[in-house]
């Protein structure tokens, strides 16, 4: 038997993003804002000693990584090529920018995974 546990941090969260998708030929190129929302299925065969999937109180390491990389920030693709323009909006403290290999919803969930796997 496989079992499922759900972990959602929905956008009570507050993980407003901004980011832009510089490659795109529509009105996605400008920066523009999400309020972002993510939902883990934990699974296994075999469940701990507490009869649990998961433990949501261990949790709280994965909620502040999401938080470090959503929460307020401005995410920027590294190969950006107005980086420096976004760098500068960062020393000038009017964003907390991150830079990642690359932006969109499916890449956010793509880390989301990995940081939670």
């Amino acid at each position: 038997m496989t079992y499922i546990s759900t972990k959602t941090y929905g956008h009570e969260v507050g993980l407003s993003v901004a980011f832009r998708q510089w490659r795109a030929d529509s009105h996605c190129k400008y920066l523009h804002g999400y309020s972002l929302a993510f939902t883990f299925r934990f699974m296994t065969e075999k469940l701990d000693h507490r009869n649990w999937v998961v433990d949501f109180g261990g949790l709280s390491d994965l909620k502040g990584t999401l938080q470090g990389y959503f929460d307020h920030k401005t995410v920027v693709a590294e190969d950006d090529p107005h980086m420096k323009w976004f760098e500068r909006g960062q020393d000038l403290g009017v964003l907390d920018l991150i830079v990642v290999d690359s932006v969109g919803c499916e890449k956010f969930a793509e880390l989301a995974y990995n940081l939670a796997n």
